[in-house]
């Protein structure tokens, strides 16, 4: 190869967007945290009443209206599960990836090298889910619960960047990946990253979600997958 061939290989591969893919209504169609709490409450017979607290605060995070901290500390609050139902919401979460990812399969594999997953969900269950895709360990960033002896869930790690408020921000920060930087998300803390500059552009996305005040403030918004990889194929031509 011709060392021109090879600078204009390099540039090319610097040319293209990083993605910061967020997980839950985005690259799942469900907010996996709720789905835990309905699999681990199922014979709980005040499971309904739980559940749509649950949910209740998960929307304020999501809109913005309540703290990310907040809300994750809420909820956790009233959570009672164990590693066997981290096991099955990962069977549940392999039936509930959102269409436009799998349909584009391929082109997330070929791309996995220029994507993160940035979530305030947990990697117990992202991991794998995403490997599939063949997106490594290494480039997901979540939170971890904490587990006693007996695989009971007994907290999660306060520290973890994505536990705390602008935690997504906090984290890339520190990741500071080279080159232009894309958002993909459904939520107020996946906005934060255009918000705070750390992001160039901003995917409301709208698949299995549409929160008016995050479209509001979306820079494009992605009805699928498709939206984002058109205009990345766009960027990385020219």
């Amino acid at each position: 190869m011709s060392q021109n061939m090879s600078q204009n290989n390099t540039n090319h591969i610097n040319n293209q967007p990083v993605l910061i893919i967020d997980f839950d209504s985005t690259f799942v169609s469900v907010e996996s945290l709720d789905e835990l709490f309905k699999i681990s409450l199922k014979y709980n017979p005040q499971k309904n009443n739980i559940v749509q607290k649950i949910q209740e605060i998960t929307d304020l995070g999501m809109d913005g209206k309540m703290s990310f901290a907040q809300s994750l500390n809420s909820r956790l609050n009233l959570l009672v599960a164990n590693n066997n139902d981290i096991n099955e919401l990962i069977n549940f979460l392999m039936t509930k990836i959102s269409p436009s990812f799998l349909q584009n399969q391929t082109w997330l594999r070929q791309n996995a090298h220029k994507i993160y997953v940035v979530s305030g969900g947990f990697a117990d269950y992202i991991n794998p889910i995403v490997a599939h895709f063949g997106i490594p360990q290494s480039r997901v960033f979540a939170n971890q619960f904490l587990y006693d002896y007996q695989g009971q869930i007994v907290g999660y790690d306060k520290n973890n960047f994505l536990a705390q408020d602008k935690g997504k921000c906090k984290q890339m920060q520190i990741i500071k990946p080279k080159g232009e930087i894309w958002a993909v998300g459904d939520g107020w803390t996946d906005y934060e990253l255009r918000e705070n500059g750390i992001a160039t552009k901003f995917f409301g996305y709208t698949e299995n979600k549409n929160r008016d005040k995050v479209i509001a403030v979306a820079d494009t918004v992605a009805n699928s997958l498709d939206v984002v990889i058109n205009q990345y194929s766009v960027t990385t031509a020219s």
